[in-house]
């Protein structure tokens, strides 16, 4: 999704696109990969209905959006002991549409005989949807969760690459709050003047 992204908005010139062919080679392959980042092609949620109900998650790690999610959960789906779910994010709150990215009992046990152990993880940057992280407490209450945090002004940056990124690089260059990250800051700052940001040094929070 990414890639087809990245075409469609300008990141990749248009001597480098690819070919009809190439193009349609990639979406073959994107149909199978063992894991998603969040669009599902929905022909696999049908297949895995066949498999029986999968489990859920056996432990979390929540941030906020653009707080380093995404590069922890590549490094913690590298684990052998680790069973990555289908899709990294999904839009549901609801624990029992859940079920269907997670491997089922039996792919669990097979999976441990051969590893040692099987854990699924829940890796998204969910922290501020409420709903989601009561609804799985509820279900799950020994769930083990990791919040990460990020420095806020790297996480900002993050963003503002994030906002460019989906935005394209001709709209960026059009929208003058847009085309440069100081630009981005000042808007920022005059649309929120009412809301301080205080700085604190760590040894005032740890002491």
């Amino acid at each position: 999704m990414s890639e087809y992204t990245s075409f469609r908005n300008g990141f990749i010139s248009e001597d480098k696109l690819p070919t009809r062919l190439e193009y349609f080679s990639k979406w073959i392959e994107y149909q199978f990969l063992e894991h998603y980042f969040a669009a599902v092609p929905q022909w696999r949620y049908f297949a895995r209905k066949v498999s029986g109900p999968g489990t859920l998650p056996d432990f979390c790690v929540v941030g906020p959006i653009k707080g380093g999610t995404s590069d922890l959960a590549v490094n913690i789906m590298l684990h052998p002991q680790v069973m990555t779910p289908l899709a990294k994010e999904y839009d549901s709150a609801d624990m029992d549409k859940w079920r269907i990215l997670y491997p089922t009992e039996k792919q669990k046990h097979d999976h441990a005989l051969n590893h040692g152990k099987a854990m699924s993880p829940f890796l998204a940057p969910y922290l501020h949807w409420m709903e989601f992280v009561y609804n799985l407490s509820k279900a799950k209450p020994e769930i083990k969760v990791v919040i990460t945090l990020r420095n806020p002004v790297d996480r900002f940056y993050s963003q503002w690459k994030w906002e460019i990124f989906h935005s394209g690089m001709e709209r960026a260059r059009n929208l003058p709050f847009l085309n440069s990250f100081p630009a981005y800051v000042d808007k920022s700052l005059s649309v929120f003047p009412e809301y301080p940001m205080y700085c604190l040094p760590i040894g005032s929070i740890t002491n």
